[in-house]
């Protein structure tokens, strides 16, 4: 009896992310300078994880974030450089993709995407707790709504035998889908 007493007082400390990333890590390229498209569908969890094969599937998904202002010759450049998706990178590449609705944009960190036996896992944390996540918006609402991609492009090598990939945001339940 005291050890299933011991057993349910233990598991609400079990972290629902682990300490360390699991498995063989994967490179991959991390890419910015998008925003997620208004016509791409938000689940109602407010998190949408998505597998990216092709071209045409990522144009209707993700469009570039246009320039902001123009620049003076002779002055400093102050935004960063984004690293956009090159030419011909479906021909040896996937692209697997969060985008979080929430009424803050989300800054995503500790990205990590990991393989064991069959299970591709990305780990992240956002800075938009998965509490904060929004489902369906009151189109009445007079709050902003943004919806905040992380796109990584990984190997698609890294996906041959892979039977599903997790997408498992710091502190939150992880989202499995079929590749």
């Amino acid at each position: 009896m005291l050890h299933i007493l011991l057993l349910a007082t233990s598991l609400p400390l079990t972290p629902a992310f682990p300490p360390e990333p699991v498995g063989k890590p994967v490179t991959v390229q991390i890419l910015d300078g998008y925003f997620v498209k208004n016509t791409t569908p938000i689940p109602p969890t407010g998190m949408a994880a998505l597998i990216l094969k092709d071209q045409e599937t990522f144009d209707n998904t993700f469009q570039k974030v246009p320039p902001m202002g123009v620049r003076r010759p002779g002055t400093p450049a102050t935004l960063q450089k984004s690293i956009h998706l090159p030419e011909n990178a479906f021909d040896s590449h996937v692209i697997l993709a969060v985008a979080t609705q929430a009424h803050a944009t989300a800054e995503y960190s500790k990205v990590h995407v990991s393989r064991t036996n069959d299970l591709l896992r990305v780990q992240f944390k956002s800075s938009v707790a998965h509490t904060n996540h929004l489902g369906k918006v009151d189109p009445k609402s007079a709050t902003a709504v943004f919806v905040s991609p992380l796109i990584v492009m990984v190997p698609a090598k890294a996906l041959e035998g892979v039977k599903s990939i997790e997408f498992h945001q710091e502190g939150a339940k992880p989202v499995v889908i079929k590749p």
